[in-house]
């Protein structure tokens, strides 16, 4: 099952839908065997009452379970990038009745392509400021790194929204890390595996760039330590961070 819906990933877009759908069951057969231990309850019940905006944001690298979390009662949204990538996980997380926007960070080795890039964060920026309750989700590493260091995007939206941001994780005893850029956390049936939240960081009133660059330093530790409190819970070592932006 797996292994079909991995090689759809680079398929035709009914390969792609066929993938998605065999990826839910997986996902959905992983979290029924497993014993999923969640750090955080108190925010976990807060983003499950669907009351209030949040920012939630995660690794790249650790998307897989965070479907899973998502409740029939609450908004949520998603910016995911334009590649073939995205075009897949779009397609999953629409099937958990999470809505997309398609867009990602800026590619540093073709200046002046975005790919939808300023969109995406306009429409995020939008649901955010207009929706009552809302959670936006987006990666901040991605689409294509450098992983595990948060880009600029969710320290602005943060800021000019006034909407605090949720760190997300997860880690899983039984499963392996792929040898993607993302290290991304592939997890196995009967897994011993930990659900985090972190408790919500709220934007700076100060919208200089030194504040929102402490922000996003802030943002990007808290995932870090979250994520590594997940993995040494299940005994795992968690990859190293790419280097960081100049």
């Amino acid at each position: 099952m797996l292994a079909a819906a991995l090689r759809a990933m680079r398929g035709s877009a009914s390969a792609r839908r066929f993938g998605a759908a065999l990826a839910v069951g997986y996902i959905s057969l992983c979290r029924r065997t497993g014993r999923w231990e969640i750090i955080g309850e108190d925010t976990r019940e807060l983003l499950s009452s669907g009351r209030g905006r949040f920012v939630l944001a995660l690794w790249h690298g650790r998307l897989m379970m965070l479907p899973t979390e998502m409740r029939d009662n609450v908004i949520v949204r998603a910016i995911i990038s334009r590649n073939t990538d995205g075009e897949f996980i779009s397609g999953l997380v629409d099937r958990y009745g999470i809505r997309t926007i398609r867009g990602s960070t800026r590619d540093r080795r073709k200046p002046g392509l975005d790919k939808g890039g300023r969109a995406a964060f306009l429409a995020g920026l939008h649901a955010l400021k207009e929706e009552q309750d809302v959670i936006l989700v987006l990666t901040p590493d991605g689409p294509r790194g450098p992983r595990m260091r948060c880009q600029n995007g969710v320290a602005t939206l943060s800021v000019m929204s006034g909407v605090p941001v949720v760190p997300w994780s997860f880690s899983a005893s039984r499963g392996r890390f792929l040898r993607s850029w993302d290290r991304f956390m592939l997890v196995l049936p009967f897994s011993r595996g930990v659900i985090a939240f972190g408790a919500p960081i709220p934007p700076p009133a100060d919208r200089t760039a030194e504040a929102i660059e402490a922000h996003r330093l802030r943002i990007e530790a808290e995932i870090t330590a979250l994520t590594r409190a997940a993995d040494a819970q299940v005994g795992r070592v968690t990859p190293v961070p790419g280097p960081a932006p100049k």
